[in-house]
């Protein structure tokens, strides 16, 4: 995969997280947790804060360009993203953990790095239809991309089947918006993935993460 990353994604952010991470990973961690036969490791819980965020920061993103544009593609990438953090929701309550993500209203994060993502792509998408297709459709393959390096890392046989299932709507969700902008005459090249990983997703039916990368 491509190591190449928008500054939006890349390390200069990561690093002045860290001690809002820490207290977010505190927040998971403060609830009663029962005893289990696959705890999560601290490098997964990690992935889940990010994870809980990232869909956030989807829903948010489009519900803004929905209410901004009034387009099919807007509404159906909230309602994914929407319907992906209930099912992280219930894994979370699975798992008697609390959810990082409860108390912040829309556009809000807990992460600056994703604060400034928002930001930016509020901006760019509402000075037109094609800017907010493009600041969509980018969000998609980033957080595609981390969860796939995340799923890498993964080692807990729970939470690697609720991201094989993330992974399934992240991939319709990319494929669908790419050929709807190919529809309209926007050509759309990968910014995150690598160019075969992409072109496999896009070309290939829903269960191509589950059958060909898992």
């Amino acid at each position: 995969m491509k190591t190449r990353k928008s500054h939006l994604f890349g390390i200069r952010e990561e690093i002045s997280i860290w001690p809002v991470l820490l207290c977010l990973l505190f927040f998971l961690n403060s609830s009663t947790v029962p005893t289990r036969d696959n705890p999560l490791s601290e490098n997964e819980k990690l992935g889940l804060v990010l994870t809980m965020e990232e869909l956030k920061l989807s829903q948010d993103v489009n519900e803004f360009l929905r209410n901004k544009w009034g387009l099919d593609v807007f509404v159906s990438n909230q309602q994914n993203a929407f319907l992906d953090l209930q099912k992280m929701k219930r894994f979370l309550k699975s798992q008697g953990r609390n959810n990082p993500v409860e108390f912040l209203p829309e556009g809000k994060f807990n992460l600056p790095e994703h604060q400034d993502i928002y930001n930016t792509y509020v901006v760019r998408g509402k000075a037109s239809i094609n800017g907010g297709l493009y600041v969509a459709i980018l969000l998609q393959e980033a957080n595609c991309l981390k969860l796939l390096d995340r799923v890498d890392q993964t080692t807990n046989p729970d939470l690697l089947d609720t991201y094989r299932d993330l992974l399934l709507s992240y991939g319709n969700s990319l494929r669908t918006m790419h050929n709807g902008m190919a529809e309209m005459g926007m050509i759309y090249s990968p910014q995150f993935l690598n160019g075969q990983t992409y072109e496999t997703i896009i070309n290939k039916k829903e269960f191509y993460f589950e059958n060909e990368i898992m």
